[in-house]
């Protein structure tokens, strides 16, 4: 929705409801995981980094090698495998936003709420 204020003074509203549904996942039906094996990566030294850095960043995987390359995927609905963690869907916004517009340049502001 537009509305023009005065002459040169606008406002602006709109409004915006997400909704996230059939989202798909692909699964290899070869692997399973056990298949995967857990590794650390060291941080640099840094002073910007907490600690100085050098620290050990884990929660990485990587496949093993006997099931490297072996590859039988099925695409299907998320859904199959559980109930997604967070429901996005009903997410809405609001953007409301007033212009005034100048003899060089327009000028305004923009504010976004989410609930």
């Amino acid at each position: 929705m537009q509305h023009e204020v005065t002459q040169g003074l606008a406002v602006n509203a709109t409004y915006t409801r997400h909704w996230y549904g059939n989202v798909l996942v692909t699964d290899n039906l070869l692997v399973a995981p056990s298949d995967y094996s857990p590794y650390c990566v060291t941080a640099p030294a840094d002073a910007r980094l907490p600690d100085g850095g050098r620290n050990q960043i884990c929660g990485f995987y990587d496949i093993n090698p006997n099931r490297f390359g072996q590859v039988n995927n099925l695409v299907t609905f998320a859904s199959n495998f559980a109930a997604p963690e967070r429901d996005l869907s009903g997410r809405r916004s609001v953007d409301q936003c007033l212009w005034q517009r100048r003899r060089y340049c327009p000028a305004g502001f923009s504010n976004s709420a989410c609930n």
